[in-house]
């Protein structure tokens, strides 16, 4: 680039189909320019290379724009001194590395836009709060881009973009004061927590995009105040729960919430534990009354509409007559499932929850291969899951709860490695479970409550080792029969949030120290396990994310609550010895030594006597007997006598007698010791005083 005879003010090269990379040139050769060019506009130019360090000598630059090309390498550090730069997009190319936190020199930038890019590591701290003219800011699409989301001092802002990253943590209370915001877009990252209640204040909202992340709970009601809203992007969050507030009808709200639990009740924490082994299952409600016969159909979608006609649920595709979801929740349908519904090959989505349908789940359906999500919950089927559904690999969630299931999981469903959430709770499966592989997206498994029946034996035997992949967060093992120590080898799922282990009969032993390492535990239930024994591990304190442990009606568990550095969870102890020292063992019984073999010994002389002989004849007469001056022993002094004299024939000493002796043999050492050097003292006193 030459310098021009005349005032080079703006270069516009946007969409002209170029080809080349990057123009390089020397800063010498560019500074003729530096007070000039304000405005730089290369969209969408086929460009490649990298972006040239030159060009921080164009200090009056105020828009940059670079997007949807092939640039690579990093963001330069030097273009921190375009300090009059308002508008920057690199939208779409192939930047990578880290962002510069030199940058935040840039304070006057409205518009950041880095989307569709390879950025790693964090977003610079100083990006948070140096940029107080910002209006956009657009990071969306860089997957290896993350770290916590932090408070922004930008107080003009009316775009947040943060989507398809990698950002975890829960959402800044402190966004609820940018007031300008039109669009705050955060799905696709491992976002945790609740919705802020205080972001009913972004009465400028209009698009809240919040999908694929790990949120929990319900929407907030105050959320209805914000008056703007036509938007809300909230699926594939499991755990968002409870109703949806009713928003103004004047605002022509659109709520997308597949693949959630909203409108169903939250469970109310903690969890409560299972039942006992003898308590009967709640009786099934009465089936409901058979709707009127229906006529004749041509088709699979005629033949659901009309068995659906009074019920919601179901939805269409975009060219209006495919369907592809089925929502049917407590409505009066009962009978068998349409055989022709293995012909909806659109289906990405069946919930069928509480019908009367009593029947095994159908192979066919093994031809719906588009399914995401199967929810048959409460209905009443029995048999065993059918082998032919591990075909569908596209299914990221397989809810079968509260049914009459049978045998086992087919080993083959292990194919479905794109599997997050697998429920078989409340069911009479007994096994066998087939392990996962470490590359499964597994999450959640929910296996409690499968012992129901007479005598049935249900998951009856050692623990599952490794129930799923590496990714687990959530294992409920609950109410079953499974034996003997809780693994240590869990400490491998390091993501693992919530584990139900209660009620499990045969569950024995003290609880792994191990587990400790388990950073991001929040809940934790070892209730109704008698067999557990000892204390909650000290070390046990490490976990930095506990909350709740559940250990009621452990009996057998003892001792001192951990020290938690920080805050310290709720621990439920009822019916344990939790908080009161541990029983120590039971003292060893010591016995006699048996009695030593008989020996041919020589009788004993008799003492002599202590009384004066009497002479001849006796005594004169009116002499005293020196005998009468002995005294009699006394009663202690004669039973002392007796168990020296007659003792022998008791077959051995005891340990009373063996540690008198030794008492008596140390006493007389010491005095021994005494008198020997009260004696050498007393002579060497003679020889001072004799030759003083």
């Amino acid at each position: 680039m030459r310098c021009l005879s005349g005032l080079v003010i703006m270069i516009d090269l946007s969409d002209s189909n170029l080809q080349g990379t990057m123009p390089v040139s020397p800063k010498s050769r560019l500074r003729c320019l530096s007070g000039q060019v304000i405005m730089i506009d290369l969209t969408d130019s086929n460009l490649q290379g990298t972006m040239p360090d030159s060009l921080s000598v164009l200090r009056s630059l105020e828009d940059l724009v670079l997007s949807t090309n092939n640039v690579s390498g990093t963001l330069p550090k030097s273009w921190s001194t375009l300090t009059k730069l308002r508008r920057f997009s690199a939208k779409e190319n192939l930047l990578s590395d880290l962002l510069p936190a030199t940058w935040s020199t840039l304070t006057a930038l409205t518009m950041l836009e880095l989307r569709s890019n390879n950025f790693v590591g964090i977003v610079p701290r100083m990006w948070w709060t140096s940029f107080p003219e910002m209006r956009d800011f657009d990071l969306c699409e860089n997957k290896d881009l993350g770290g916590t989301l932090m408070p922004m001092e930008m107080p003009r802002l009316q775009s947040i973009q943060l989507c398809g990253c990698n950002f975890q943590g829960a959402l800044p209370e402190e966004w609820s004061s940018l007031d300008s915001l039109n669009v705050l877009e955060v799905g696709g990252n491992a976002l945790t927590g609740t919705l802020p209640d205080s972001y009913s204040a972004l009465q400028e909202l209009h698009v809240l995009g919040l999908s694929e992340n790990l949120f929990q709970g319900s929407i907030p009601y105050n959320w209805v105040n914000m008056e703007r809203l036509v938007y809300i992007q909230i699926a594939n969050n499991r755990e968002i729960c409870g109703p949806v507030p009713r928003f103004s009808e004047s605002l022509n709200l659109t709520i997308e919430h597949v693949f959630t639990n909203l409108g169903v009740p939250c469970p109310m924490p903690p969890p409560a534990p299972a039942p006992p082994p003898t308590q009967a299952p709640a009786p099934r409600p009465p089936p409901a009354p058979s709707p009127p016969a229906m006529p004749p159909a041509e088709g699979p979608e005629e033949v659901l509409l009309l068995q659906a006609k009074a019920a919601t649920g179901v939805t269409c595709g975009k060219d209006k007559v495919s369907i592809v979801a089925i929502s049917l929740n407590n409505v009066p349908l009962n009978g068998p499932l349409p055989s022709e519904w293995d012909q909806l090959t659109a289906l990405t989505s069946i919930e069928l929850v509480n019908l009367s349908i009593n029947e095994r789940l159908p192979p066919s359906w093994s031809s719906l291969t588009g399914l995401q999500e199967i929810k048959l919950v409460g209905n009443g089927h029995t048999g065993e899951l059918p082998i032919q559904w591990s075909v569908l690999t596209a299914l990221l969630s397989l809810d079968l709860s509260d049914n009459e299931l049978t045998g086992g999981v087919p080993p083959h469903y292990t194919a479905m490695l794109s599997l997050d959430e697998l429920l078989l709770n409340n069911n009479l499966l007994n096994g066998p479970w087939p392990g996962y592989p470490g590359g499964s997206k597994l999450r959640t498994i929910g296996l409690s409550d499968n012992r129901r029946g007479q005598g049935t034996k249900i998951f009856n035997g050692p623990w599952l080792g490794y129930p799923g992949g590496s990714k687990l967060r959530t294992i409920g093992l609950s109410a079953n029969r499974f034996e003997g120590q809780l693994p240590p080898i869990w400490t491998a799922y390091d993501e693992l949030a919530y584990l139900y282990v209660g009620n499990n009969e045969g569950a024995s032993g003290t609880l792994p120290a191990a587990w400790s390492s388990l950073a991001n535990l929040d809940i934790l239930d070892i209730s109704n396990n008698p067999g557990l024994t000892g204390i909650i591990p000290p070390r046990w304190a490490d976990m930095k994310s506990i909350s709740l442990i559940t250990a009621q009606s452990s009996s057998q568990l003892c001792g001192a609550i951990p020290k938690w550095k920080e805050q310290p969870p709720r621990v439920i102890a009822d019916g344990t010895k939790i908080g009161n020292p541990c029983p120590n063992p039971p003292p060893a019984i010591f016995t006699s030594p048996p009695p030593l073999p008989p020996e041919t010994k020589k009788a004993p002389r008799p003492p002599p006597s202590s009384q004066p002989t009497a002479p001849p004849g006796g005594f004169p007469r009116g002499a005293a007997n020196p005998s009468d001056s002995i005294p009699s022993p006394s009663p202690t002094q004669a039973t002392k006598g007796g168990e020296e004299g007659g003792g022998g024939g008791g077959g051995g000493l005891s340990g009373g007698a063996i540690a008198g002796i030794v008492i008596g043999v140390l006493i007389c050492v010491g005095l021994l010791v005494l008198g020997a050097m009260w004696y050498i003292r007393r002579v060497k006193d003679e020889q001072y005083n004799r030759y003083s």
